[in-house]
């Protein structure tokens, strides 16, 4: 039936009438105990270490760093940095709790995104037995946006499901969310960017109220005063410019915000849900399919960025499998746990059998600042071994670091030396930097000159980077440190000793 449209409320979803308590506790750890399996990662978070040195150095400064002082290279004239309040939660958990901390969070905020989505779907009646069966299309979808602990981002996503839980309230008729969700925007909007795609999923349900001749004008205002809302920040309405530039930007160069069509395996079951999707719409209508079109605009934004892909899964886990189990394919995912329920177990026990692969092959649930490869299919390592090299020789001067790792030699290093690049991207960096420094790295035509005319005095490279292969033949460098993983070289008449220590194992502090 489609839902009737009423001044003041909405009659809720009919419960299904085979709920079970039990069997939704049993879904529950289900979920989660995939979720956790798959995002663990035994390596601290790229970016922490420059949101925690913005944050140190405002502190020593005694106001926000409006202008980096991190980077020998050409940096942008105003620095807006949009982690910078998850900055401030990294910094305070690194420097009271440590490692411990910081592992604490992470599970910590994965253990509170899957209690508010389902909690929520358990006081809507939601079949257990459909979620179930579609856990693990659910939980890859999520899966990619808490990869590598802790990102800003896993903030934003916590809140997403917040405002879809608020978003419920409204469709029954309740209004108080707004004062709620006010005070919580300006919060979001000063952790992490990601706000943004809450406003627009704000604006899409928006829509479709008014798409289906429901109440809506309140809604209207809201986003009004959210989009005024978002110039409470440390800068002001600069952040208006700061949020159009990143949000058209182009990344080419990174993986996340690639097409989600070209990332295996989660194109399989995106396209998966995409079918499900498609024939829950076309058996009821996108008119009697509430949520219809914050799926579909979230979908979009995920087919075209992989970084969107866990939105996308919230939205689609908040809506579809309560309208699948309205409809035959509902009726046949109960039908197959009733009559087939050891087909249904085995199928279960498979995806956490897969799901547990992952944490085996990486050696666990620890987490820490490897300097050399670990075991397993993550091979991302820190220049722990270099950066404790140059500390321990009091080097002062300019470091060529590369994107990925440039952040934790800032960390470590500043205000000794500065780095030619890392992780902050658009927030710090013109694009003409980026491209120099995977040009750099990847060896491409031209890198020669980048380091006989730039101002570095030494160069960090980690061995499995075409650079590593290439630096020998350089005239006027020479190679002063070396460990299993990473290489570091010092022009001609620089006093910097040799040191070896291929053979060590080498793991950095945090912080």
């Amino acid at each position: 039936m489609s839902e009737p449209a009423s001044p003041r409320a909405e009659a809720p979803q009919a419960p299904s009438p085979a709920f079970d308590r039990r069997l939704f506790l049993v879904m529950s750890l289900v979920w989660f105990a995939q979720f956790v399996c798959l995002t663990a990662d035994p390596v601290v978070n790229n970016d922490l270490w420059h949101q925690m040195a913005l944050i140190r150095e405002s502190r020593a400064q005694g106001s926000l760093l409006t202008a980096d002082p991190y980077a020998f290279t050409p940096t942008l004239p105003r620095f807006i940095q949009h982690e910078w309040g998850a900055g401030v939660i990294a910094l305070y958990v690194a420097e009271h709790f440590g490692i411990a901390g910081l592992w604490l969070l992470n599970y910590g905020l994965e253990l509170a995104f899957t209690a508010l989505l389902l909690g929520c779907l358990f006081r809507r009646r939601v079949d257990p037995r459909t979620l179930l069966l579609l856990s693990p299309i659910a939980v890859a979808l999520f899966v990619p946006g808490f990869y590598s602990p802790v990102r800003a981002q896993s903030f934003s996503f916590l809140l997403f499901v917040a405002l879809l839980a608020f978003l419920e309230l409204d469709r029954r008729g309740n209004r108080w969310w707004i004062t709620a969700w006010l005070p919580l925007l300006v919060v979001w909007l000063n952790v992490h960017a990601g706000f943004f795609a809450g406003l627009g999923m704000l604006g899409a349900y928006a829509v479709e109220r008014a798409w289906n001749r429901q109440p809506f004008a309140h809604l209207a205002v809201v986003l009004l005063v959210s989009a005024a809302a978002v110039a409470i920040n440390p800068y002001g309405l600069e952040y208006y410019g700061y949020l159009a530039e990143a949000l058209t930007m182009r990344r080419p160069r990174i993986g996340e915000w690639s097409p989600v069509w070209r990332c295996w395996p989660e194109a399989l079951f995106f396209a998966a849900s995409l079918l499900l999707f498609a024939y829950a719409a076309w058996k009821k209508g996108p008119r009697r399919m509430a949520g219809f079109l914050v799926v579909l605009v979230t979908a979009i934004a995920a087919a075209r960025a992989l970084k969107m892909l866990p939105i996308y899964g919230i939205a689609w886990a908040w809506f579809v499998p309560a309208h699948l189990q309205d409809l035959r394919i509902g009726e046949a995912l109960g039908a197959l746990w009733q009559r087939r329920r050891r087909v249904a177990v085995s199928l279960l026990g498979v995806a956490c059998v897969w799901a547990a692969a992952n944490p085996i092959s990486i050696g666990g649930f620890s987490l820490g600042v490897p300097g050399v490869p670990l075991a397993g299919p993550n091979g991302f390592t820190y220049p722990v071994g270099p950066v404790d090299y140059l500390r321990e020789a009091g080097f002062r001067g300019n470091v060529a670091t590369h994107f990925g790792t440039g952040a934790y030699v800032l960390w470590k290093l500043f205000p000794d030396a500065k780095v030619s690049c890392d992780s902050r991207y658009e927030t710090a960096y013109p694009s003409s930097v980026v491209e120099e420094n995977f040009r750099l790295y990847g060896a491409h035509e031209g890198w020669q000159e980048i380091l006989r005319d730039g101002e570095a005095d030494v160069v960090i490279v980690e061995k499995a980077e075409p650079l590593a292969s290439a630096l020998p033949s350089l005239t006027g460098w020479r190679r002063v440190y070396e460990d299993d993983a990473h290489d570091v070289y010092a022009r001609e008449g620089s006093e910097l000793p040799l040191r070896d220590r291929r053979g060590e194992r080498i793991f950095g502090s945090f912080p």
